[in-house]
């Protein structure tokens, strides 16, 4: 009884958070605004976001500080779950704060990759990542090449992955961002959160495997399933929905249909 009461607490927690978020009509109606200020007006009169977005002098209304706050938000939403968890759930929510890691990792790997002048923006994640991560902003925010961000996560969970992929001499930013989110996704798996089923995962790691390649169905029930699978081929296709609807859209690479022949999974 004292675990369902647990689980039933934490999920009447979360559900009232979720009757917060923004609504289709209002996502449509902010879509239809002509600036930022407007957006920012509407979102303060509207939504739950009117506490954190009134923080902000209004000179400084522009997209990228408001990109920041909401970020802040997010973050706040964790801490809210995360202070309301049981020792139980928050092992669930450390292996969740793995995806604000790898998002924070790529972050880095594009700026130090691209050589871009601009300095590290990340001040605003510093006080959530000091409290909760294994990841030191301080030294991040310090590196200048590849060899030195990855250095820098030395004594992270991270670092071995992205170290050999750094000695193989020949690693692409695609290659660390593909590294890192399957590394992100195998990590749920062994923690017996099942995110993804076993064949699942087989799949999106085959087609992950050889970007922007058409795989057809009857290749990809070949290669995951055998010769000897006696099923058609709609058992991809339900594999493939599954996939998508697991794993959110991601602004580098989606899994893609390409009609009539089969999937692929997109570098985009």
């Amino acid at each position: 009884m004292g675990n369902l009461l647990a689980y039933s607490g934490i999920v009447t927690k979360i559900r009232g958070m979720e009757a917060k978020l923004l609504t289709e009509t209002q996502f449509d109606e902010i879509k239809a605004m002509k600036s930022v200020p407007e957006a920012v007006t509407y979102l303060i009169q509207n939504t739950v976001y009117r506490e954190i977005l009134e923080t902000l002098e209004p000179t400084l209304v522009h997209r990228g500080n408001i990109e920041k706050l909401l970020i802040v938000s997010l973050y706040q939403d964790y801490t809210r779950i995360y202070l309301f968890a049981t020792l139980e759930q928050r092992k669930f929510l450390k292996l969740y704060l793995k995806r604000y890691e790898v998002e924070l990792i790529n972050y880095c790997l594009r700026i130090v990759i691209n050589h871009y002048q601009e300095p590290f923006d990340l001040n605003h994640k510093r006080a959530f990542f000091d409290r909760y991560s294994q990841i030191s902003i301080e030294k991040l925010i310090h590196s200048r090449t590849t060899d030195e961000l990855i250095e820098n996560l030395k004594g992270t969970e991270y670092y071995n992955t992205l170290k050999k992929l750094r000695d193989s001499g020949k690693a692409t930013l695609f290659d660390y961002d593909l590294a890192l989110n399957l590394y992100y996704f195998v990590s749920m798996w062994k923690q017996r959160k099942k995110i993804l089923k076993p064949k699942e995962l087989e799949l999106l790691y085959f087609l992950a495997s050889s970007p922007n390649q058409v795989f057809t169905r009857e290749q990809l029930l070949d290669q995951i399933w055998g010769y000897e699978y006696v099923g058609d081929t709609r058992t991809v296709d339900v594999h493939i929905k599954r996939l998508r609807e697991k794993i959110k859209d991601h602004p580098s690479w989606g899994l893609s249909t390409v009609w009539g022949i089969g999937y692929k999974f997109e570098v985009k």
